[in-house]
C-alpha cells in the first residue's frame, strides 16, 4: 500500500513514524500536514485523529478532494484536488503571517468541534 501511495503523492516528505513524545516537534516545525488515508477511509469519510492532533501541536491540516465528506471537517482553501495543488496549498500556507496561520488554524477547530469530547 505504501508504494501505491508514494506513486500517487510523489511530491511529499514520508518518513519514519515516530512516537507520542515526538508529536510536538514535528508537527510544531511542520507547515501542512496532509491527511492522507487508506482507501477505505477515504471511500467512507472516516477521519482519524491526524486533524486534531496537527492543530493541537501547532500545524495545519490538508485534506484531499477525494476524501469523501471532507468539506465538513476543512475549509476549501485546505482541500487539495491533485498533488500540484497540494504543493501549492503548502507553498500558499508556508508564506502565511503567524497570524494568518492562528486564524486558519481556529477556523479548522469551528469545523471540527463536533469530533471534540
Amino acid at each position: 500500500y505504501f508504494s501505491e501511495v508514494k506513486a500517487k503523492w510523489p511530491n511529499v516528505a514520508y518518513k519514519d513514524r515516530i512516537t507520542m513524545k515526538d508529536f510536538s516537534k514535528a508537527y510544531a516545525t511542520a507547515v501542512a500536514c496532509p491527511l492522507i488515508a487508506k482507501p477505505a477511509y477515504l471511500k467512507t469519510g472516516f477521519v482519524t485523529a491526524r486533524i486534531w492532533e496537527a492543530i493541537l501541536f501547532g500545524t495545519i491540516p490538508v485534506g484531499l478532494s477525494i476524501h469523501f465528506g471532507i468539506q465538513q471537517y476543512l475549509p476549501k482553501q485546505l482541500i487539495a484536488t491533485d498533488p500540484v495543488h497540494l504543493s501549492f496549498i503548502i507553498e500558499q500556507l508556508s508564506k502565511m503571517s503567524l497570524q494568518e496561520r492562528k486564524k486558519l488554524r481556529e477556523e479548522v477547530v469551528g469545523k471540527i468541534k463536533f469530533m471534540d469530547v
